[in-house]
This record gives C-alpha cells, sequence and structure tokens, in this order.
C-alpha cells in the first residue's frame, strides 16, 4: 500500500510476512541525466532522458526564454536538438573589425532543462552551452563516449569552428581569409617567427580571431607581411594558419558559405565562367476556347533563375575536398556579381577526387540564383 508519512514520505510500503517482522520502505524518484555534458553542437544529438515513477514535466529554457514544455511516463527520452536551433543563427564577423578578437554573440545559447514528476519530486535542472554547427555522423559515432569539445575546441589543437584544414594546419589564399571562430583559449598567443602578439580576450568566451587585423599590425609593427601564423592556446602550439598568394586569373570570383561548424568561410573560383538561365518545368496545360468550342493549350509564365558556371581553377588535395562544405551549406552567397551579393544554390554534377598519385585538378560548378528574375541580369 502506498502511505505518505513523515518517516518516509512520497513512499511505498509493502507489507512483508509476519515471519520478517519488518517493513520494506522503497523510496520514489526522479532521475535525470542530460548529454553530452557541458558543452554540445546544435547539429548532434543532444539526449534528455528521464526515468519517473509517475509522470514527469519538462521545460527547455533557452537563455532564459521558455522554449518548449513537454511530458513523458517511467522511462523515456527525448532530443532536444530541433527545440534549440531556432534560438542560434549564424554570424558573420567583417576582415574590417577593429579588434584582433571578435566578441560573438548569437550563435550559442546557455540551455537549462527543469524537470518535476507528479510525486513531488523534483524540480531536477541541468544546463549545457549549445553552439550552432555539428561534426559528421561518422565522426560523431568515432568519438564514442568523448566530447567534442574536450578532444578539440578546448583543448591544444586546431580549436577554431571551422571545416577548412586538418588538426595541425590551416590554409587558405589571401582573398579568402575571414575571421575564425573559437571559444577563446587560456594562454592566446600569435607568433611569426621571432615575432608574438597575445590578443586581450577572456578564456571561454566565444569570439573570433580576425587574421585580417593580425597582418595589418605585423606590417605595421614588425614591417612585414607574415605568410604564416602559428597559434598556441592552452600553454601549447595548437595550429599553424597557412596565407597563399592568390594567382592572377582574369576570371575570379569569390563565394562565402556557411560551413557546417558554422563558420562562415571564402573560397576562390578562377576558372572560366559563364551564365546562362534554368527555365524551370514547363507545365501546360488546357483551356477551354468558346469560339470554337474545343480547348487550346495554355502555360502559365516560366520562372528563370539566372545560373552561373565556373570552374574552380586547379586546387590542391584538401582544397578540392573542403569544397565538399560548399556543396552541403544551407547557406551560399555568390560575392560581388555584377555588383551585387547574390544568394545562390550550389552543385556539381561530377565530384570526384583522385586517391592515389594525387595532382592538382578543378571541379566545375554550378550556382544557382535562389531569386527568380524574368530576364538576364
Amino acid at each position: 500500500m502506498r502511505v505518505n508519512g513523515k518517516g518516509c514520505p512520497n513512499a511505498y510500503f509493502v507489507l512483508l510476512p509476519k515471519s520478517l517482522g519488518m517493513y520494506l520502505c522503497t523510496v520514489m524518484s526522479l532521475a535525470v541525466t542530460l548529454t553530452p555534458s557541458g558543452r554540445a553542437l546544435v547539429g548532434n544529438p543532444i539526449k534528455l532522458t528521464i526515468a519517473t515513477d509517475g509522470i514527469a514535466v519538462y521545460t527547455v529554457i533557452v537563455d532564459g526564454t521558455p522554449a518548449y514544455t513537454g511530458s513523458g511516463q517511467g522511462a523515456f527520452y527525448v532530443f532536444l536538438s530541433e527545440i534549440i536551433l531556432p534560438y542560434l543563427s549564424a554570424q558573420l564577423c567583417s576582415n574590417e573589425n577593429g579588434n584582433a578578437v571578435i566578441p560573438i554573440s548569437g550563435q550559442y545559447a546557455n540551455v537549462m532543462v527543469s524537470v518535476s514528476d507528479d510525486d513531488g519530486n523534483g524540480p531536477v535542472t541541468k544546463s549545457l552551452m549549445v553552439y550552432l554547427g555539428g561534426i559528421s555522423r561518422r565522426a560523431f559515432r568515432a568519438l564514442g563516449g568523448n566530447n567534442i569539445f574536450t578532444a578539440r575546441f578546448m583543448a591544444a589543437t586546431n580549436f577554431f569552428f571551422t571545416a577548412r584544414g586538418t588538426a595541425s594546419l590551416i590554409t587558405m589564399k589571401e582573398r579568402e581569409i575571414m575571421p575564425l571562430p573559437m571559444i577563446v583559449p587560456e594562454a592566446l598567443q600569435v607568433v611569426c617567427g621571432s615575432h608574438s602578439y597575445s590578443p586581450s580576450a577572456v578564456a571561454g568566451t566565444f569570439a573570433a580571431l580576425n587574421l585580417a587585423w593580425l597582418r595589418a599590425y605585423w606590417q605595421t609593427t614588425f614591417g612585414y607581411l607574415p605568410d604564416h601564423f602559428d597559434i598556441y592556446g592552452y600553454h601549447a602550439k595548437a595550429v599553424t594558419i597557412r596565407f597563399e598568394a592568390s594567382p592572377l586569373s582574369k576570371d575570379s570570383y569569390l563565394v562565402r558559405f556557411l560551413d557546417s561548424l558554422g563558420c562562415y568561410c571564402l573560397t576562390e573560383f578562377r576558372g572560366g565562367a559563364s551564365q546562362g538561365v534554368d527555365m524551370g518545368d514547363d507545365v501546360s496545360y488546357q483551356k477551354y476556347d468558346a469560339v470554337t468550342d474545343s480547348y487550346a493549350e495554355g502555360r502559365n509564365r516560366l520562372e528563370v533563375h539566372p545560373v552561373v558556371k565556373m570552374s574552380t581553377g586547379y586546387q590542391t588535395e584538401a582544397e578540392l575536398l573542403f569544397l565538399q562544405e560548399l556543396l552541403q551549406s544551407e547557406d551560399v552567397t555568390l560575392l560581388s556579381f555584377r555588383g551585387a551579393d547574390r544568394k545562390v544554390t550550389a552543385t556539381c554534377d561530377s565530384f570526384e577526387v583522385a586517391l592515389a598519385s594525387f595532382s592538382p585538378g578543378s571541379l566545375d560548378f554550378d550556382f544557382r540564383f535562389v531569386d527568380a528574375d524574368i530576364t538576364l541580369d
């Protein structure tokens, strides 16, 4: 029988045989776990697990705003990423910003979950810092029980929120330079040769390292334009960022896109470019003609989407693989095309990269304007 007594509130008393001469008190419980713990990427699973003997009600609060309230009975779990995602947005940091480290807001949020049940247990609260972006399912599975923040973003490795480069090297053309988001590490330091600079930034905050500002600082202070930076964090060398001169080309365009880790990237297309149109589907219908008492064919006016075809020019193996991020991106802009920035979708009919005996190659991309037009610009 169930008894709410002073000695054992919210408990079940089970009457045992007299031969045992005792009562067994089983306390009602509410267990709540939130994984990963500490920090997470919204593009990967964020799992709330609840176990109760009754009915539990949970509320998800994002930066102090109640975002969702749900309930469940017994043992159950809920994935929270879709609830949190609308509260995050990518932030575009400019090379023209006058700071070495640019603070970023809106790209991460403090998430708190409060859980109570109908037996009077709770509220139990769990909190998590969630950032825009996500790693691939394959990489997430390879982590096992480890957290990507412990393994990379808060460790002496490539701690930048960018899919460009490897664990120890980031390479970009000079025209492709953009600020790189990061969780500011302890002892952040930028080094080139015998010169160094320690930006003023609070460890643990989310910000972007302004590479263009740092190169200008080097030229003004030390009298030369660096071709690389060694980045130190957590009292150790983390990654080298190498800058390469952009080859001269009469046909050169810049494409900006959002990569899978929530970082805006620039990539340069140096091959030949041409412009055409995508007429969409030509759908016709039959309309009645009262004069001839018959049907004639008609159609709606077609939407015309300009399409720009471009070659990447010759790219290294790492650059070609990085372009996969462009093909997957939901936010792509063709910059300064005929005097304006154009939102586009990117496709590549034949994306192939040689695995052995690699030599520089190129790929052909189609950029379709997302806005329809009736004529070419």
